[in-house]
């Protein structure tokens, strides 16, 4: 299946998408995600509660990597709000940007 990353899709097959591919595919954590997790008290569990829950806030089109970022925000397991922002590498693989919110750890 071809995937084009540089076509915006709307919010439902963006949701779509997402949310089978963490059921089923890749989850690439950048190294700024990882910082901002370590940070921001997050566990891989959160972020995929988040991107599983989550509503679109925000499409954006990254000009360098020419694809299109989607910000996913929901509360994470915790009950505190969230924010993930993801970018769609193909069918199976969704890469994390970044994280925001969260509690700081003690």
């Amino acid at each position: 299946m071809h995937f084009d990353p540089s076509k915006k899709l709307d919010d439902i097959q963006a949701k779509q998408i997402v949310r089978e591919i963490v059921r089923l595919g890749d989850i690439i954590y950048g190294c700024h995600a990882k910082e901002r997790m370590i940070e921001r008290g997050y566990t891989i569990r959160d972020v995929v509660y988040i991107l599983k829950n989550g509503e679109i806030i925000k499409k954006e089109f990254n000009q360098d990597c020419q694809n299109w970022k989607y910000t996913f925000q929901s509360e994470d397991l915790d009950g505190i709000s969230g924010t993930a922002v993801t970018a769609i590498l193909d069918h199976r693989t969704i890469f994390l940007v970044t994280l925001l919110g969260g509690a700081r750890k003690k």
